[in-house]
């Protein structure tokens, strides 16, 4: 005689054990959430003020190891898969650490770049788990939000943003606030407006509000006084690509996709016609034209780097050994020629497939996604990408923390709405098979994921 199986539900006390189970995992949750907030919110302000105050290195050390031990134990307790985006990024810092060993001339310049990109590898994988268990990226877009504000204030408190507004001799009118030099400021400004980009949709109106727009003067001050052309270049490139990815894609309506592309160009005309005629980065810009030996230093940055390329096309001539094969001692200022020179094709193609694995999640989304928030996410990210990738043909990105740590909140939302388009489907499909009409199967609310 076989014995019948009961199901667990029809034991005494069951439902209830069931039920304080699942009440304490959300408590862990939340309270490994407020945890991962707290402390990443302390190791950006270290990462931002360890020029001003030096002592803070040994502190953010530790901080960052809390981050990572964090994510892995999210990681352990949700059983999530590793992105693929982190799996590419750990075998290209273990490719061009091994070839870098084995091959470069310089090896404390290797042991030096090696240790920079391992702790990258753990901010980005902390932040991709941390915004795979919250949902959504809302608290570290309001920290990049927040950062250029801060920059701005204690600009202006220092004297340093009248100083760049009135001008003074050489390069020394550029503004750096608190930070060690004036182009990290710019580039943390970028990051403010893909903050700004992000809070301009929201969730309930399924439409555009304004309020975010009231933190541009402020981020734009900052950004014009800092001197940046290229970042200031990025921007616009942002905005452009943010009008024509973000707003139509999520109505689905090219009407308004076009209209409002209209609209920032006209604004960006307007703007670009003030900074380049009233403002001493403008001076900058029209100094390039007949600024014949910097553009000369540049291109035979980029020569070198290509003959480097050429010298050792496989493994190239070892992780952070530009400078010392460079005849200027300087590395490359570009990411495409930094990372295929010093690290070959197979490094260039593990580094730069990140991008493209990241893009693919991204177009699923915006292909198949029903949510407009999802889909207006979506274009907001692949707008950063690209802005991102030419950014880094005048810096090498792969070398700045902070651009791993927003790698890292695109990565991990990315998973998070495809992981919704995963849930959706099985329910589209289960409504087929009832025989119910078409209708789309609105997202559960707990999934949609935007502030």
């Amino acid at each position: 005689m076989i014995a019948q199986v009961r199901p667990v539900s029809e034991f005494p006390g069951a439902a209830t054990t069931l039920a304080y189970g699942a009440q304490a995992a959300r408590r862990g949750s939340r309270v490994w959430l407020r945890l991962f907030e707290v402390t990443s919110a302390l190791f950006l302000a270290g990462l931002l003020l360890i020029d001003l105050y030096p002592w803070l290195s040994p502190y953010n050390r530790v901080l960052g190891g809390v981050l990572g031990l964090l994510a892995v134990s999210s990681w352990l307790r949700r059983g999530d898969r590793i992105p693929t985006e982190v799996v590419l990024y750990v075998a290209f810092v273990a490719w061009g650490a091994l070839t870098g060993f084995l091959l470069a001339t310089n090896q404390s310049l290797v042991v030096g770049y090696a240790k920079l990109l391992s702790q990258e590898l753990v901010l980005a994988f902390a932040l991709a788990q941390y915004v795979r268990e919250r949902g959504t990226p809302t608290f570290v877009f309001l920290l990049l939000l927040v950062v250029p504000l801060c920059l701005f204030w204690y600009a202006r408190s220092t004297g340093q943003l009248a100083t760049a507004q009135e001008g003074g001799r050489g390069g020394s009118w550029r503004m750096t606030s608190f930070l060690a030099n004036s182009n990290a400021v710019a580039t943390l400004c970028l990051y403010g407006a893909f903050s700004v980009a992000y809070f301009l949709w929201n969730r309930k109106k399924q439409g555009l509000v304004f309020w975010p727009l009231l933190a541009l003067p402020f981020i734009a001050s900052s950004l014009v006084a800092s001197g940046s052309r290229k970042n200031l270049l990025v921007v616009g490139v942002f905005a452009l690509m943010w009008a024509l990815l973000t707003y139509g894609r999520a109505k689905n309506s090219r009407v308004r996709s076009v209209l409002l592309l209209l609209t920032v160009v006209a604004a960006l005309y307007v703007a670009g016609r003030f900074v380049v005629e009233s403002t001493r980065v403008g001076e900058r810009f029209r100094q390039a034209s007949g600024d014949r030996y910097g553009s000369r230093v540049r291109y035979n940055l980029y020569a070198e780097g290509w003959e480097m390329f050429v010298q050792s096309p496989i493994q190239g001539v070892g992780l952070g050994n530009f400078v010392a094969h460079s005849s200027t001692g300087q590395y490359a200022h570009s990411d495409l020629m930094e990372v295929l020179a010093t690290t070959g094709i197979v490094g260039f193609l593990l580094y730069f497939s990140i991008y493209l694995v990241l893009w693919s999640r991204l177009r699923r989304v915006l292909a198949s996604h029903p949510d407009p928030t999802s889909r207006y996410m979506a274009g907001l990210y692949q707008a950063a990408i690209l802005s991102l990738l030419v950014l880094g043909l005048g810096t090498p990105n792969f070398l700045n923390p902070l651009h791993m740590y927003v790698i890292g909140v695109l990565v991990g939302h990315a998973c998070a709405l495809e992981q919704e388009l995963r849930d959706f489907r099985p329910a589209e499909s289960r409504t087929m098979r009832g025989g119910a009409s078409l209708q789309p199967v609105s997202v559960p609310r707990a999934y949609r994921t935007s502030f």
